[in-house]
């Protein structure tokens, strides 16, 4: 019973950081300017590197990816975004492999285990 407890706790808590989250934008959203935010990242040669970068760790973090590549849409514009979605995707996905495949390193032996 008490795991439980601790699981709709944790539910609530992560419903409320969202709040948050949502209702600091919703107040602050005039003082973001899109067009600032393009002309910065337009300055910036790294900002696909990083975003690749953040896109992989996000991946790593159970992140959706589709929430990614909606990002990179409206930071990079449409084609640009889309490349950098599916490249940050696909090095998501490599590394995910990678750490399981790592991970998983001598943890399972399926020799000596019958029931699997």
């Amino acid at each position: 019973m008490r795991p439980l407890v601790l699981h709709r706790a944790a539910r609530m808590a992560g419903l409320g950081i969202l709040i948050l989250g949502i209702a600091a934008a919703w107040h602050w959203h005039a003082l973001i300017g899109y067009g600032e935010i393009g002309a910065a990242i337009a300055r910036w040669p790294a900002a696909p590197l990083v975003f690749v970068a953040v896109h992989v760790a996000a991946s790593l973090l159970f992140v959706p990816r589709t929430l990614l590549a909606v990002v990179a849409g409206l930071l990079f514009g449409m084609g640009w975004g889309i490349l950098w979605a599916a490249f940050g995707s696909v090095a998501g996905a490599a590394a995910g492999f990678l750490t399981a495949r790592y991970l998983n390193s001598g943890l399972i032996d399926l020799d000596r285990s019958a029931r699997l």
